[in-house]
């Protein structure tokens, strides 16, 4: 990248990347200071000079962040509807503790809304469902028997209710075969990717039969109260249909993350969030070399796939390779069972103005204000 004028910035591409222009939407795309880096050796000040809506009040903890406005930010300085105010970031680990501080008033908005209380909720018109460009799954760690059978793991995709699950959350979760989120290129509703199953049956007595000899089938997942319920819920559904018990291990983020990329577990739960609109880094974590691809299997076609993928525009012939793409992971191989569809629920307070959040999770606090 090279800059023209001062207020120009050129960029030049070795090859097409029909996503650039999406990307540079990330906050790790926006500018940061220069000088001051330079000056500390690369090191940002505790002050932490900033060149957006806000900034910090005090230096972060485990705890909280207290963010400012940046009286000098472009938008601050014409008119409003409302003036912008300072944000509490509270990080509470427990999420019915977070929801009872919510209901006393002494938080303002709750990001994580465990499903008992999302009726109660729904009532007050406290809660506010939007999109989420996410998908919920589980990976099968390939290198571990039994589900170094592929018919094991077809198995085991086939034997989840996806519609009862999502049903139970009641979060507005949409049931999923498509690895593809909605609204990305290359999503395939739920029943129209009934396809990628097809056949899933055909073995599934083998299957079945290979996964008895092995008695319970170890699965992780990271603890919360939304995880807990769906991974009780595929619990039920695989011994109900195969017969099959499974032992659940819950663990606190951190230490599941290492868990997946030291060894990971047969069976876990996770997630894939799309950062922007463009299907590339769904389908970029299960190639070969990727250090989220916890599965431990590769596909020289699915990775030139991808390859190709990631080059061209969108349109007809790019939509028929993320399809083939699709079919190699979800169906053919089924590395991964896509379970559902996130959907954003957050409880907010009547006294908030202008809360929303777009469908990759970011939300503007410079939009917020308070009555």
């Amino acid at each position: 990248a090279r800059g023209r004028t001062p207020q120009k910035l050129v960029m030049e591409l070795e090859h097409p990347v029909s996503w650039w222009l999406e990307a540079l939407t990330l906050p790790l795309a926006m500018p940061v200071r220069e000088d001051i880096l330079a000056g500390r050796g690369g090191k940002w000040t505790a002050a932490h000079p900033v060149t957006g809506p806000y900034g910090y009040a005090a230096p972060p903890d485990s705890s909280r962040i207290m963010l400012v406005p940046n009286a000098g930010y472009y938008s601050f300085t014409g008119s409003r509807i409302f003036r912008p105010v300072p944000v509490l970031l509270q990080i509470i680990h427990d999420e019915s503790t977070a929801a009872r501080l919510f209901e006393a008033g002494r938080l303002d908005i709750l990001t994580k809304v465990p499903p008992v209380d999302i009726r109660n909720m729904t009532a007050r018109g406290q809660i506010k469902k939007m999109p989420f460009a996410a998908t919920f799954f589980i990976g099968f760690n390939t290198r571990k028997p039994p589900f170094d059978d592929r018919e094991v793991r077809r198995a085991f995709s086939n034997s989840i209710n996806r519609v009862e699950l999502a049903e139970a959350l009641g979060g507005g979760e949409v049931p999923a075969r498509s690895w593809i989120p909605h609204g990305i290129e290359g999503f395939v509703a739920y029943e129209e990717a009934a396809y990628l199953f097809r056949g899933f049956d055909s073995r599934a007595a083998a299957a079945k039969k290979r996964l008895g000899h092995f008695g319970p089938v170890s699965a992780a997942f990271d603890s919360g109260a939304r995880n807990s319920m769906a991974m009780e819920k595929i619990q039920q559904d695989i011994f109900r249909n195969l017969g099959v018990r499974v032992s659940l291990t819950s663990m606190d983020w951190k230490s599941y993350v290492k868990n997946l990329a030291v060894d990971a577990p047969p069976v876990f739960r996770f997630a894939w969030m799309a950062p922007f609109n463009d299907p590339v880094t769904h389908l970029a974590a299960f190639t070969r070399d990727d250090p989220n691809n916890y599965s431990g299997w590769s596909d020289p076609e699915y990775d030139a796939l991808v390859s190709k993928i990631s080059l061209m525009r969108p349109g007809p012939a790019r939509a028929l390779l993320i399809r083939k793409a699709q079919e190699i992971l979800v169906g053919r191989d089924a590395v991964i069972a896509p379970v559902y569809h996130y959907s954003q629920v957050y409880a907010v307070s009547g006294r908030v103005r202008g809360f929303s959040a777009n469908r990759f999770g970011l939300v503007r606090y410079d939009e917020l204000g308070l009555k």
